[in-house]
Formats: structure tokens, C-alpha cells, sequence
């Protein structure tokens, strides 16, 4: 990845880290983070790294996605799919559905499809907010600014011990890293597509991932963001 600005730079959060999955450009704090989709048939879990003040719907944040490129949603235990057709809508009229920062979703392009590049265009979101999760279940979740460092240490997720956090590896499929007592075992995707590592995740921007909680959870990330002066 090769990054032009730093988006933000802030205490030991760094936007830019060398990696395939995402390049981000921007003057300020108002850019755009690039995230390429693998194609024909290809998947991968991303976010909505950027609030946009056009609006967050999927209309909007795949304006040029192909036909029959498929957004899928997690909720309520079952995966949810969104369809990009030739009119350039989505199906069942979800074309105003809107996927917010913070959420988690899995992009997929048609059969036979080239490599889709996915530009998400806006403003970062400061200040403290809360990504919640389900304790004892699974939840698709993100950063909601997008930043990037080791998901306990550095983003201030709430480990606790049997937490699973699963990654997406387009190449190499689910990667998982279990919280222990003082520790994380079991690997991570990278953001190189076939490239996972062991340890402590490190959760890049535009990446969302898996939260598989512990029932004694806490089910709310306090995402705290503030730009350098």
C-alpha cells in the first residue's frame, strides 16, 4: 500500500500500515480508504471506514459495484444478502439500507468477475463511541474510525478470557485468535491476502472481523478517537 497523507496520526494509532487490503489517502481528516474484493466469486469482510455525508447506504458506498455483486449482513444468526443488479439497485429494495461505521459485512463479487476496487469516500468520526456486542454470541464488528493496531493493546477492545475473534482471509479462509488468560493464541489475517500471523490480532482500516464472546463479555467496545492538533 502506498500511502500519499497520513489520514490522521494520533498517539500510537497509525493509518496507513503496508498492506494490500487497503490504501488510504486524504488531506485532513475528510478522505477515502480503497479496499480491492478478490474477483469471481471472491470474498471479503469489511467495514464502512468513513461517515458519509451524502449518506451510508448501499446505494451510495457501492456506486460502482457490478451487477450481481452481493453485499451479505450478519444479524439475528443468519447472513443476510444484498444484490447489486443491472439497474444498478440493490435487491429487495434495500438499496437505501445503510451499512454505518463500526458494523462488519462481507462483500462478494459475481462469477467470473474481475477484482472490484471499493472506494469509500468521507469524514472520519472523533470522540468516544460505543461498537456493542453480543456476550455469548457472534457480532460483525469494526473500528469505528479507521485506524489501525492491535485490537486489545492498542484499540481497546475488552478481552475476555474464550473470547474468539475470527479474521477473513480471502486466500486461506477464517483465521482465529482466542484470548487465554494473559495471552491470544491461534493466528490472524494479515490484510495480504494469504499471509495470516499468530498472536494478538492487529485490525487494519476498512477490516471488520468476527467477535465469537465469551458469555461473561462485557458486549460494549468504548472506541475512543481524538486527532493530533
Amino acid at each position: 500500500m502506498r500511502t500519499k497523507t497520513l489520514l490522521i496520526a494520533a498517539a500510537a494509532l497509525a493509518i496507513g500500515v503496508a498492506t494490500s487490503m487497503a490504501q488510504t489517502y486524504s488531506q485532513n481528516i475528510v478522505g477515502y480508504v480503497s479496499i480491492v474484493v478478490p474477483g469471481n466469486q471472491g470474498t471479503t469482510l469489511i467495514c464502512n471506514p468513513l461517515t458519509n455525508s451524502v449518506g451510508n447506504d448501499l446505494g451510495t458506498l457501492f456506486t460502482n459495484a457490478p451487477k450481481n455483486t452481493v453485499v451479505w449482513e450478519y444479524g439475528s444468526g443468519i447472513w443476510n444478502p444484498y444484490t447489486r443488479r443491472a439497474n444498478g439497485t440493490f435487491s429487495g429494495g434495500y438499496d437505501g439500507h445503510a451499512i454505518l461505521p463500526g458494523e462488519g459485512i462481507i462483500v462478494q463479487t459475481a462469477s467470473g468477475a474481475a477484482n472490484l476496487t471499493n472506494t469509500f469516500v468521507g469524514q472520519v468520526i472523533q470522540g468516544t463511541n460505543i461498537v456493542a456486542f453480543v456476550p455469548g454470541g457472534f457480532s460483525t464488528v469494526s473500528c469505528v474510525s479507521p485506524v489501525s493496531g492491535l485490537l486489545q493493546t492498542t484499540l481497546g477492545y475488552p478481552a475476555t478470557k474464550n473470547d474468539v475473534i475470527w479474521t477473513y482471509d480471502p486466500v486461506t479462509s477464517w483465521q482465529s485468535s482466542t484470548r487465554r488468560a494473559s495471552s491470544w493464541s491461534g493466528s490472524y489475517y494479515t490484510g495480504t491476502p494469504g499471509v495470516d500471523a499468530a498472536g494478538e490480532p492487529v485490525i487494519l482500516p476498512g477490516q471488520a472481523f468476527f467477535i465469537q464472546a465469551a458469555a461473561t463479555a462485557s458486549g460494549s467496545w468504548t472506541n475512543v478517537f481524538v486527532p493530533a492538533p
